[in-house]
């Protein structure tokens, strides 16, 4: 499914990036950058123990891929990414023992953020749209030691989010931009027990946010 997902936002990208060469307006950069997010969970079922709803930690990741920009008008224009991208989260689990551990999990995204922009002043550019991202894989460090538990069908192939941000062009080739990110979808499925062990229906929802910043080149 998610591998469908990411040709599908390929493909897309790319349909995009042809019909914006019938403009004369059009051009594509390389974007790269960093991540910083965490992971909130909320909605936990009655009988379980509220302090779950709340954010973990902040976590750092990368993002790299490219930018395609069509301006429409001198102060308006369409842009789309396609993004390799990591979302995380970082927490102390503690024990009943009273030990504690330190546990990270990055999830690998393709991304594909659509935006409009709209000129502020003479280089510095509002954006605002939606991001459709197709999951691709997860890394989860225990202690600082790579470990393997997951369950794929846990979570889910798409993360679906709305995003905001500013960006300022230097000269001709070089652009600055910082976006925040806020998921709406649950993009893992979490069972709780009761008392009793027994599985409950209620599921929680979580999902993702953060800030992302990133620098283009346009090298044509």
């Amino acid at each position: 499914m998610s591998n469908r997902i990411a040709l599908t936002s390929l493909c897309l990208f790319i349909g995009l990036t042809v019909f914006a060469q019938n403009g004369s307006k059009w051009r594509i950069g390389f974007k790269a950058g960093w991540n910083y997010s965490d992971q909130r969970m909320s909605g936990s079922p009655e009988g379980t123990d509220k302090t779950f709803n709340q954010s973990t930690d902040w976590l750092s990741g990368v993002h790299a891929g490219f930018r395609s920009e069509l301006l429409l008008k001198e102060s308006i224009a369409l842009n789309a990414d396609l993004l390799y991208n990591q979302r995380g989260l970082k927490t102390i689990i503690r024990y009943p023992t009273g030990g504690t551990s330190s546990f990270s999990t990055n999830s690998h995204y393709l991304s594909l953020p659509l935006t409009a922009g709209f000129k502020l002043l003479d280089q510095l550019w509002v954006e605002a749209g939606g991001e459709i991202s197709a999951w691709l894989d997860q890394t989860a460090l225990l202690d600082g030691e790579k470990i393997s538990f997951f369950d794929d069908s846990k979570y889910d192939a798409t993360d679906v989010g709305l995003v905001g941000g500013l960006s300022y062009q230097f000269g001709k080739w070089i652009k600055l931009s910082g976006r925040y990110y806020r998921g709406l979808g649950n993009v893992q499925d979490v069972t709780f027990t009761d008392a009793n062990g027994q599985p409950i229906k209620d599921k929680a929802n979580l999902n993702y946010h953060g800030v992302q910043l990133s620098l283009t080149v346009f090298p044509f």
